[in-house]
């Protein structure tokens, strides 16, 4: 066996094999027909869960080699390829953290392997490191890397070699390669290694190679040169690590192992050569011109019978590959057909082959620098070919180019600028010419494009250019046209420049001429107005509607003003005034003359002393455009108007301009207004207050007046309503003063109606009380309720009479009395409640005051009084107390124990704020847990709720205690207590008859004896339970009261026992069965 390498191969479901290639020398001793391997853990060396397997023969191949004459005439140097597989095994149970191995060793080596001592006595050890597997581990279902490509036969001396053997991690993991040491034996880690050679060793002249053999770390890639014919012996190491993930670094799970015995011989085989068909060989450099086709047939002989393989290497940088069916267009396929559909990169025949390269470069490509690629051509010796390179470098230019010229219109041949006249509404173009014409004798057959560049300094105008060319070759034409206006009148010309330009590659030539267009005036004369037809100003009465005519001449006839009408506009901002009507103006356009009319009917907004000015404008549309203005003045004329009048609303016919008047203080002033106008017109009449008036003003009176505003066709009518107080009783009488206006248009006219209106004070007599208030003083206790009855009579029949509380000494904060005002004629009745609670307990006496007053227009303090005083005292049907407590109580708990109260309190009179409190030494200041307490309910009967559960560290002789007080504080009242004192004490006690037998023969019933089902224990460290033989030898013995016993190998019969307590000591027996 000259070499091997093996893999592990995840089939899913926890399922697994191991594969195993082993190479045979055709001449050297038959292989084996398995191969037996051990698992062992890496830590230890330990089997493994399964831990041996047999790999059986499964494939055998003969490794070939093309051509057929590898290797050296005379050599038979051939190779066999064996594979074995295991059976599929599970191998869930791989838990190792450190992994595990396999191995299996075998004899042996091939006779004079020349880096190896004593070769043919040395033994060959297969082996592998896989991870762990188990069904939580990261590495599950984990396959191992593998060789996927065979070595090769033989080696030629002196030649160099690049290998790749194609290995790959089915699970994407990382891999790292070395050269590593051959093992000759070994059952277990660490394996011997194989002895080398005198002279020989892994890191240095391990292959008598210049330079030596060597792997590269990250690719895996093996070069070296052989230097000397024979055999050499080589191993390579291949670790599997899982990827870094997170903060998670990568970790090695695994190694595969290839060895392997290299042939080095003489070769005889000479490489290919490459020629064109100029017999250029190694290096062509090429010229071609763009639009013209480079083509070029390469050509390679080798012996008879070798293949030869034919490919083109382009120039891979961005924007350099020739091959490039966008950008460049070159095509590289078999001669003759390169420009069918038959192309291919690579090209293969026997002793001879032939590539073509075909381009026909375009103007884009061409450039300074050179396009390159290479012609490269291998044949099939083996085990490594020969290769032959045709370095490929092409110039791509462009040749010599001519100017283009024009040659119409022929004023342009010289000067390059020439100047053209137009009048303003003329067509323009070139000298009566309409075609441009231009020439380019280039035999290469440039087109020839004509561009009109006009002045941006033009603005608009160059929109309106026509221009049209016709590219072609040689001979190229253009039309250029303008048709001028008034506008396009300037003193500087517009300019415009006409090119003609060829597409030659890379530098287009041009031609260029220059014109100057200048746009002038045509005759002109202004328009005017008619002074004849129109007046200078004109008058229309406010209502009424009436028009005039505005009429204007052109000064010249239409012979002569032929392009000229006639625009009237008028500005009719003045006009515009709020709330006025607007004129109509409706302007026309016509020729030589032109009449417009002026409507217009002016209301009472429009109407004013000073008159409208109506600006008038007329324009010809001449070049220039001529502009006449004129101003009408336009009059809006008013009518005669009188001022309205007030009227007695009862007789029409009597005008009244004042008014005296009286009413009592608390009465309501009322008058109805009428006035009435007197113009023919019949104007409206808005009536209105003055509202600097007594009545209107603020602080002069009460309350204010109220007038709503009206206006009516003729007359109007509204009235004037005023609320007195007795507070505006006043000798000096109030002045009103009442307006009347029209709404005439110019002058308007108003009047005024004043009313002198007097407020009086009404006779008036004193309210009286009843019989029923003659108690002035009270004295109750708090929880009482004060109820007093109230009424009073008023002897003045005819006023509303009030009953109200009108002082009490009571601070806001506290409860105040509840009394319902009453009103009412002659007499009135009500009451007064008062609910006395804690807040309102006093050394002094509250004083209240109700008072009875009528609406006359007097001050309450001149009105009837009741006054009284309330002492409000302690009450001892308040103290609450606890209805459960007859005196203190113990009560005596077990540790462990919950003990809960639910308390109350309450009194006689339920109380409004009934607190609990309480205190002890349960509640701080004592191991273990502590009690707890929450008042729940404060008003009526108080209730609160009292927790504690003991523990073991609280038992002691001493009791702990408790104080529970109740109070009513806001009612002052005193504190009732209620004590309790807890003494808390053990747990220990037996409860069912102990048992007195036991059968410890695994049956899984009565296997153990035990009492923690029948007696029960807690908080007892004085514990102990002893079993004793018949011969008072202890043979067990626990505190623990959950303790089992399972005979601890003790024979069969009759055992003691003896239990202590804090509470009983207790013997008996106990029969152990077998």
């Amino acid at each position: 066996m000259v070499g091997y390498d093996m893999t592990m191969i995840s089939l899913g479901n926890d399922l697994y094999k191991f594969r195993v290639v082993a190479y045979r020398d055709v001449l050297g001793i038959p292989i084996q027909n398995s191969f037996y391997f051990n698992i062992y853990k890496n830590s230890d060396n330990s089997a493994a869960p399964t831990p041996t397997f047999v790999a059986s023969q499964i494939n055998y191949v003969a490794i070939t080699y093309d051509p057929k004459d590898c290797p050296p005439a005379g050599a038979d140097l051939r190779l066999e390829k064996y594979t074995y597989e295991s059976p599929s095994m599970n191998m869930s149970a791989f838990n190792s953290a450190s992994g595990y191995y396999v191995t299996a060793s075998t004899c042996c080596r091939n006779v004079g392997v020349i880096n190896v001592l004593n070769s043919s006595s040395t033994g060959i050890t297969l082996t592998m490191d896989f991870p762990r597997l188990n069904s939580t581990a990261p590495t599950r279902f984990n396959s191992s890397p593998e060789f996927r490509k065979a070595p090769l036969a033989f080696f030629c001396v002196g030649k160099p070699y690049t290998l790749n053997w194609n290995i790959v991690d089915p699970n994407g993991d990382s891999m790292v390669y070395y050269v590593a040491q051959s093992y000759s034996a070994g059952t277990t880690k660490p394996f011997t290694v194989i002895d080398y050679a005198p002279g020989y060793n892994l890191y240095y002249n391990n292959i008598d190679g210049v330079p030596d053999l060597t792997m590269n770390i990250k690719t895996g890639i093996i070069n070296f040169i052989p230097t000397k014919v024979g055999r050499y012996l080589v191993a390579f190491r291949v670790e599997e690590w899982k990827k870094a993930s997170g903060s998670t670094p990568g970790y090695k799970i695994g190694e595969v192992r290839r060895e392997f015995q290299l042939e080095t011989v003489l070769c005889s085989d000479a490489p290919p050569v490459t020629v064109d068909e100029l017999n250029q060989k190694r290096v062509i450099v090429d010229t071609v011109y763009y639009n013209t086709v480079y083509d070029k047939i390469f050509t390679s002989r080798d012996s008879p019978t070798d293949s030869l393989y034919m490919m083109i290497i382009p120039n891979i940088t961005p924007g350099e590959n020739v091959l490039d069916p966008v950008k460049f267009g070159g095509k590289w396929g078999e001669a003759g057909s390169v420009l069918g559909n038959n192309s291919n990169l690579i090209l293969e025949d026997l002793a001879q082959v032939r590539g073509e390269f075909y381009w026909k470069p375009s103007c884009a490509v061409v450039r300074p620098k050179p396009y390159k690629f290479t012609v490269v051509v291998r044949d099939k010796t083996c085990p490594s070919p020969f290769y032959d390179s045709t370095f490929v470098t092409i110039y791509v230019k462009k040749k010599p180019n001519y100017k283009p010229y024009f040659v119409e219109p022929d004023t342009m041949k010289t000067p390059k600028t020439k100047n053209y006249f137009v009048l303003a509404g003329d067509r323009f173009q070139l000298a009566g010419d309409t075609l441009i014409k231009s020439y380019d004798k280039d035999s290469l057959g440039n087109v020839v494009s004509l561009f009109m560049e006009p002045d941006p300094a033009n603005g608009v105008v160059n929109s309106k250019f026509v221009f049209s060319s016709n590219p072609n070759v040689i001979h190229s034409t253009a039309t250029f046209g303008w048709q001028t206006t008034c506008e396009d009148v300037r003193s500087s010309p517009y300019k415009v420049r006409f090119i003609a330009e060829d597409d030659d590659c890379l530098k287009h030539d041009s031609a260029w001429f220059d014109v100057n267009i200048y746009v002038r005036q045509r005759p002109n004369l202004k328009p005017v107005f008619d002074q004849v037809l129109n007046k200078e100003e004109y008058h229309i009465p406010e209502g009424q509607t009436k028009s005039f005519n505005i009429r204007v001449n052109d000064s010249a006839s239409f012979a002569v003003n032929q392009y000229d009408s006639l625009t009237v506009t008028a500005d009719l901002s003045e006009f515009n005034v709020p709330g006025g009507v607007m004129p109509t103006f409706n302007p026309v356009v016509s020729a030589d003359s032109s009449v417009t009319p002026f409507t217009w009917s002016p209301n009472c907004a429009n109407v004013r002393t000073d008159p409208y000015r109506l600006y008038l404008t007329v324009q010809d549309n001449g070049c220039p455009r001529l502009t006449k203005r004129d101003t009408i003045l336009v009059y809006a004329d008013g009518p005669f108007n009188s001022a309205p009048e007030f009227r007695d609303p009862l007789n029409p016919a009597i005008i009244i301009t004042t008014l005296d008047t009286s009413i009592y203080g608390g009465e309501v002033f009322s008058y109805n207004l009428f006035a009435v106008d007197t113009n023919q017109r019949f104007d409206s009449v808005f009536l209105q207050a003055d509202y600097t008036s007594d009545l209107f003003a603020f602080g002069k009176v009460t309350n204010l007046a109220f007038l709503a505003p009206s206006f009516g066709k003729d007359s109007s009518r509204t009235a004037l309503n005023w609320q007195s107080d007795c507070k505006d009783i006043s000798a000096t009488p109030y002045v009103v003063k009442i307006l009347a206006r029209d709404n005439e248009c110019v002058n308007p006219e108003r009047s005024a109606l004043t009313i002198n209106l007097t407020v009086k004070e009404k006779p008036n007599y004193t309210p009286i009380f009843n019989s029923s208030t003659a108690t002035t003083f009270f004295n109750l206790q708090a929880g009482d309720t004060l109820y007093i009855p109230l009424s009073a009579v008023d002897t003045n029949r005819l006023d509303i009479l009030t009953l109200d509380t009108v002082y009490t000494s009571i601070p806001n904060r506290l409860p105040l009395p509840e009394i319902t005002r009453a009103s009412g004629s002659d007499s009135v009745r009500t009451f007064l409640k008062w609910v006395l609670d804690c807040s309102l307990i006093s050394d002094q006496a509250y004083t209240i005051k109700i008072g009875a007053w009528d609406n006359a227009c007097r001050l309450i303090t001149d009105s009837a009084r009741y006054q009284f005083t309330v002492k409000v005292n302690r009450n001892p049907n308040l103290v609450p107390y606890f209805p459960f407590a007859t005196g203190d109580t113990v009560i005596q708990l077990v540790a462990g124990e919950k003990y809960e109260l639910d308390l109350t309190s309450a009194s006689a009179t339920p109380g409004d704020s009934i607190e609990i409190a309480t205190s002890g030494d349960v509640y701080g200041g004592i191991p273990g847990n502590l009690a707890t307490f929450e008042q729940t309910v404060t008003t009526g009967t108080a209730k609160a709720m009292f927790r504690w559960e003991t523990s073991c560290d609280q038992i002691r002789d001493d009791v702990y205690t408790a104080v529970f007080k109740t109070a009513n504080p806001p009612c002052l009242t005193d504190t009732n207590t209620y004590t309790i004192r807890f003494k808390v004490i053990p747990n220990t006690d037996i409860t069912e008859e102990l048992p007195n037998v036991f059968t410890p023969n695994g049956d899984g019933t009565n296997d153990v004896f035990s009492i923690k089902d029948k007696f029960k224990v807690y908080c007892d460290p004085e514990f102990s339970f002893t079993i004793f033989n018949r011969w008072g030898k202890k043979v067990f013995e626990s505190k623990d009261p959950e303790f089992e016993w399972d005979g601890d190998g003790a024979g069969a019969g009759t055992y003691f026992y003896t239990l202590t307590s804090r509470v009983r000591t207790q013997t008996g027996s106990v029969n152990l069965v077998r």
